[in-house]
C-alpha cells in the first residue's frame, strides 16, 4: 500500500467506527476505538511499553517480532499471525529489515461486560489471551475479509466507509469465534468458573450467583453456603457497592425479566410464572402487581396498545 492509500484508509476507518454501535457477542460488548495502519521503516525498534487498551496487530507488508513475557511472536503476511495484547502488559517490537517499509495494521479495542457473567469474562480475558501465548492466526476466511477491507481504498468514499465498519466487525467476530469462543458463551464454562476467584471481585460474583438463581424455585437459599459467609456479611459487602440488599437486587432483576417477557414475548402468563420459578401464576401476579401497581395482563395490554399507536 502507498502512503496515500494508508492515510486514506485510516481516515475512512476513523469515520466508520465513530458512528457504529458496539459489537455485541452476547454477554460482552466490544468497542473499536481505532483501526489504523502504520508504515515503519526497515529495522524499526519500539522499546518496551504498554497500552491502555487491548490491541490486535497484524503485518500487511514486511515482518515483526514481538517479545512479551517469555514469548516471541513472529508475524508476516505469509504466516498470518496476529499479535494480541491486553492493557498494561509490557512488550517490545522489532520490525523487518527488508527493503520495503513494514505496514502494521492495528485494532484498538475495549471490552465491557453487559452482565455480571460478562464482567467475569472480561476480567478473565487477559489470562485467556496469555494461554494463547499472545498469538492468534488468520484462517483463509479471515484473510479474505482483511483483503476486502483494504480494497475499500479504491471504492467510492461513502460506501467504502460503511463497508470498512462492517468488514471490521466481521473480521473481529470470526476471529473471536475461532480463538476466543468464551466471548460468545451464554453461560460461563466450568473452566472459567473454577479459574475465577470470588475473592477477586466478590460483588460481581454475588450478582452472577443471584442471576443464576432467577429461574429456580430455590431462590436465594444456599447462597451463604456457596460463599462460606453469613447472609448478613454478604449483604454488607453487596450493599456497600450497590446501595441495595441482595434480596432487593434479586427482586429487581426478576421484575426486569418479567416486564421484558410480557412486553416482547408471546409466552403466556403461566409460562412466564414457571420460567421465573414461581409456584403458581397467582403468586407471580401478586409479586408483579406489588411492584408495578398493575397485573401482568394489564401491563401487557397497556404496552401492546402503546405499540399499536405507533404502527
Amino acid at each position: 500500500m502507498t502512503q496515500n492509500e494508508i492515510q486514506y484508509l485510516n481516515e475512512l476507518s476513523n469515520q466508520a467506527f465513530e458512528s457504529m454501535p458496539q459489537l455485541s457477542t452476547g454477554m460482552v460488548e466490544v468497542k473499536v476505538l481505532s483501526l489504523h495502519i502504520m508504515s515503519l521503516p526497515p529495522g524499526t525498534v519500539i522499546c518496551e511499553h504498554e497500552h491502555p487498551h487491548y490491541e490486535i496487530a497484524c503485518i500487511q507488508e514486511g515482518a515483526s517480532d514481538t517479545y512479551v513475557d517469555a514469548e516471541k511472536i513472529h508475524c508476516t503476511p505469509e504466516n498470518g499471525k496476529l499479535f494480541i495484547v491486553p492493557p498494561a502488559v509490557l512488550h517490545h517490537r522489532k520490525f523487518g529489515n527488508s527493503e520495503v517499509d513494514n505496514a502494521n495494521l492495528t485494532f484498538v479495542l475495549m471490552f465491557n461486560g453487559t452482565s455480571a457473567q460478562g464482567d467475569i469474562i472480561c476480567r478473565m480475558l487477559p489470562e485467556i489471551i496469555q494461554e494463547h501465548k499472545y498469538c492468534l492466526t488468520m484462517n483463509p476466511e479471515l484473510r479474505q475479509v482483511m483483503t476486502l477491507l483494504k480494497r475499500q481504498v479504491h471504492a467510492e468514499r461513502e460506501s467504502a466507509c460503511k463497508l470498512i465498519g462492517q468488514l471490521g466487525y466481521l473480521f473481529l467476530s470470526l476471529l473471536f469465534q475461532i480463538h476466543l469462543p468464551e466471548l460468545y458463551m451464554s453461560e460461563l464454562s466450568n473452566r472459567i468458573k473454577r479459574s475465577y476467584s470470588f475473592d477477586f471481585d466478590r460483588v460481581n460474583a454475588i450478582k452472577m450467583a443471584i442471576e443464576y438463581r432467577l429461574n429456580t424455585k430455590h431462590g436465594l437459599s444456599r447462597l451463604e453456603d456457596e460463599f462460606g459467609l453469613s447472609r448478613r456479611h454478604l449483604n454488607r459487602i453487596f450493599q456497600a457497592e450497590t446501595n441495595m440488599t441482595i434480596k432487593q437486587y434479586y427482586l429487581r432483576k426478576k421484575q426486569e425479566i418479567a416486564e421484558n417477557l410480557l412486553y416482547c414475548g408471546d409466552k403466556s402468563i403461566g409460562d412466564i410464572s414457571a420460567a421465573l420459578g414461581f409456584r403458581s401464576p397467582a403468586m407471580f401476579s401478586a409479586f408483579f402487581k406489588k411492584n408495578n401497581n398493575c397485573s401482568p395482563g394489564e401491563y401487557r395490554k397497556k404496552h401492546l396498545n402503546s405499540q399499536n399507536t405507533f404502527l
